[in-house]
């Protein structure tokens, strides 16, 4: 039982080594003391363009706006007495939900042994994405890969 305990102990350690390794690039290299294993500071490579999409939020509210109906539509069969509801569901889709349109610009580069994706986003308060809605935002997301 010991001898048991001991191989999972060792090739749980050999396992979390390895991928502790595999986290960061390594150059190997054989010098005069043999073979070393040397992790490079990698740096990141210059953003690559990879797209521009002009978007809203169009569809969103138009769910939003169903889903509000359908519930008030329902509380209301069963319960006469939630008519108000129902009346307070017509009055929000009644009301113009202000649709946000903007413009997302992709980029993306290896940071080492993270591929990163770039969105420069860019609000705009009408649909022909002329009247820019306050200042650019930036987002990086960082994907180092393996299982999702």
């Amino acid at each position: 039982m010991k001898l048991f305990k001991k191989k999972i102990v060792l090739t749980g350690t050999a396992a979390l080594m390895m991928f502790s390794l595999s986290l960061a690039p390594v150059n190997l290299t054989k010098g005069s003391n043999g073979i070393q294993l040397v992790t490079s500071k990698a740096e990141a490579s210059s953003w690559i363009y990879v797209d521009t999409k002009k978007r809203s939020t169009k569809a969103n509210d138009i769910l939003a706006k169903g889903g509000i109906a359908a519930l008030g539509s329902l509380l209301a069969i069963p319960l006469p007495y939630t008519a108000p509801l129902s009346a307070f569901a017509t009055v929000v889709i009644s009301e113009n939900i202000k649709t946000a349109y903007f413009i997302d610009k992709r980029s993306m580069r290896m940071a080492g042994h993270v591929f990163q994706v770039k969105h420069e986003i860019q609000m705009y308060s009408d649909s022909s994405y002329k009247k820019k809605k306050g200042k650019p935002v930036t987002i990086i997301h960082n994907d180092i890969g393996g299982p999702k």
